[in-house]
């Protein structure tokens, strides 16, 4: 049993290995397509090509922390952080 959980665990390695290895190949072929370098001009780009591996794209994004601060929580963080000090709000406007 355990050398089948090995050997499934290689194989899976291995594919995602390959996949990586290729994804990244297509990704510098379309990055080098989309640019040209013309004497007297310099580096021109046409078009667009993936920006993110096989394994950015794949990997599931990491959620936001979440805040739990109250507004005047945030905004004394802010205006201590600025330097600044809160005199207050008069009644008369």
């Amino acid at each position: 049993m355990a050398e089948h959980i090995t050997a499934s665990y290689r194989k899976k390695r291995e594919e995602i290995r390959y996949k990586s290895y290729i994804t990244e190949c297509l990704r510098i072929l379309t990055e080098n397509t989309t640019h040209f370098i013309i004497p007297g001009y310099g580096d021109i780009t046409y078009g667009t090509y993936m920006k993110k591996s096989w394994y950015e794209a794949k990997k599931k994004p990491e959620k936001e922390k979440q805040d739990k601060r109250s507004v005047q929580e945030i905004a004394a963080d802010i205006m201590s952080r600025a330097g600044l000090k809160f005199k207050g709000v008069s009644k008369n406007g």
